[in-house]
């Protein structure tokens, strides 16, 4: 049986159970399976690495009814590592769709939202690519002991500014970046408007306009915080 030192854990969303992933999961020497209500992604694999999963079936399905790209816009936007394991070829199911409508998809996956897709032939499949991908991720052990991580250098000009503007309401990590090189500087773009803001690839005309309406509003608020941006 491994030892703790050499197990990876691995979190899954609870409904995936009946995906076929979970029973070569559970129970496999080496691995920590722990279950639980995920709000985004179906596993967690550590140092911020997220994978949803998909069928090729239900892949094809929501680029047809447009669920795919705003799964994807989510995925990019709230979480720091993600990517999509894809099961089966999308090319050979039953639905009527063309092949270039999930050419074009996965171009706009990988190209556009700098999402990454992995194939995995079925679930037994999946299960061995997180594992791999857990073992990869989560730090080693030498001699039963945690490698002492590698000392972070001081954080540039860049980061502190990717950080502050990750914090906007709706943001995240992504998106920051996308509008710092959009605007080009923290003053520019707090004086951004809104057709500048959607320029941005994944700020919608809904975040354009509260993020516009927050940099403009007046400080303090005569409503006294009643009209705050979510």
């Amino acid at each position: 049986m491994a030892s703790p030192a050499s197990e990876v854990a691995i979190t899954a969303d609870w409904r995936e159970r009946g995906s076929g992933v979970f029973e070569h999961l559970e129970g496999r020497e080496g691995v920590r399976l722990e279950v639980a209500h995920l709000h985004l992604a179906d596993f967690l694999l550590g140092d911020g690495v997220a994978a949803e999963r998909k069928s090729a079936r239900d892949f094809v399905a929501s680029i047809l009814d447009r669920r795919l790209f705003d799964q994807a816009e989510r995925l990019v936007t709230e979480l720091e590592r993600p990517l999509l394991i894809l099961e089966g070829d999308p090319l050979e199911t039953e639905i009527d769709v063309h092949p270039n409508a999930v050419r074009g998809a996965l171009a706009h996956l990988a190209v556009v939202r700098r999402l990454p897709v992995l194939p995995s032939p079925g679930p037994e499949g999946t299960a061995e690519l997180l594992i791999a991908i857990a073992r990869q991720v989560q730090a080693e052990r030498v001699d039963g002991h945690r490698r002492a991580p590698a000392k972070r250098r001081a954080r540039s000009l860049a980061h502190r500014q990717e950080a502050i503007v990750s914090q906007l309401p709706g943001v995240g990590p992504v998106l920051g970046r996308r509008l710092l090189e959009r605007a080009g500087s923290l003053a520019a773009l707090a004086a951004a408007d809104r057709p500048l803001l959607r320029e941005v690839p994944g700020i919608g005309p809904r975040r354009a306009g509260d993020l516009a309406a927050l940099f403009t509003a007046h400080y303090p608020p005569e409503d006294d915080g009643a009209s705050d941006v979510h």
